[in-house]
């Protein structure tokens, strides 16, 4: 891990209650797993090109370098989750999303207004996609 959850942390503890629709860390069920308990019965979108990802974890992908759960995960979280074919590797982007072996960040689900203020007073957070009252949950690259 290159760095904790703290400051994160500390930025949305210190809004009121009602201003965060779901928190979570993103650990066992990785981003997909993460996603899907934090927006039930919503819709998201989610840019993979925004993806953090740490050095190295393109060329391990390429390579087929992937754990055995992420597979799983995938299976279990992936029907309702609409690739887009702009996606440059449906598979590499299906295991990034579901690896499990994460470092444990923080997802936010806030408004967009909120988001925007977090970056303009950076915040350390990035902005991945966004949720959606009703819809359907899509991986889009650009």
């Amino acid at each position: 891990m290159e760095e904790t959850n703290h400051t994160a942390a500390e930025w949305l503890a210190a809004l009121p209650a009602d201003s965060i629709a779901a928190v979570t860390d993103i650990t066992g069920y990785g981003l997909l797993g993460a996603l899907t308990a934090a927006t039930k019965g919503m819709g998201w979108m989610v840019r993979t090109a925004r993806l953090n990802t740490h050095q190295g974890v393109d060329a391990m992908l390429k390579e087929q370098v992937v754990s055995g759960l992420g597979d799983a995960n995938w299976r279990d979280l992936g029907d309702g989750v609409k690739l887009d074919p702009d996606i440059p590797s449906l598979s590499a982007v299906a295991t990034l999303v579901a690896d499990p072996q994460t470092s444990g960040p923080l997802l936010a689900v806030v408004s967009k207004d909120l988001s925007k203020r977090f970056l303009a007073e950076g915040a350390p957070f990035h902005v991945i996609g966004e949720v959606r009252e009703a819809g359907e949950c899509v991986l889009r690259h650009q």
